[in-house]
């Protein structure tokens, strides 16, 4: 089961969960470990620990079967919950998570997530930077929205419909600043037609 690599969020619980054999849960902050499930972890890119966590969306078991796997952002999550709230509930969840990266001396921070709907994220972005949560680059997933330049940048695929559809997300990254600090937003489209 599982896979060469980490499965990362850091809004679920699975210690309700039974999981399969070869599956672990380990604590967050650690070196990448193949089969684990965590909420983040510290990869050395040439000679320089960089630090990746994950969040899927609050409202995943308003979506999906989860199971016996419980969300540390809070039960009374749906689809419909303003993106206010959903993006306060994730920031609560994400800053101790991010606090424990700085503190081990982890100064590059990667957030992926799968929130569903771009604008989430883009509200995400704009308030790790409000509230001075040094995240430096967010990568987004599950709204199946491609992002590009308006110059072809990355290049689109000839049959890419968002462009005359107004779902095409611009520019490419976005930069959330409150003057000081930036976040970079980048997303892609689903179905592994792009690579982000």
């Amino acid at each position: 089961p599982g896979a060469l690599f980490p499965y990362l969020s850091a809004n679920l619980d699975y210690g309700a969960v039974t999981l399969p054999a070869g599956l672990q849960v380990v604590p967050g902050g650690g070196a990448p470990q193949p089969n684990t499930l965590t909420s983040s972890v510290v990869a050395d890119v040439n000679g320089e620990p960089i630090g990746v966590l994950g969040a899927v969306t609050p409202y995943l078991p308003t979506i999906a079967n989860v199971g016996g796997v419980g969300m540390l952002t809070g039960d009374s999550i749906a689809a419909t919950t303003p993106i206010a709230d959903q993006v306060a509930a994730l920031v609560a969840n994400l800053a101790p998570e991010v606090a424990a990266l700085t503190d081990a001396g982890v100064d590059k921070i990667v957030l992926m997530t799968h929130l569903q709907e771009a604008e989430i994220e883009q509200a995400l972005a704009q308030a790790l930077v409000d509230q001075d949560i040094p995240v430096d680059i967010l990568i987004g997933g599950g709204s199946h929205r491609v992002m590009a330049t308006g110059d072809g940048a990355p290049p689109l695929r000839e049959d890419e419909t968002q462009q005359d559809s107004g779902q095409l997300l611009q520019p490419y990254p976005q930069e959330f600043t409150d003057g000081d600090d930036s976040l970079y937003y980048v997303n892609t489209g689903s179905n592994y037609r792009y690579l982000s």
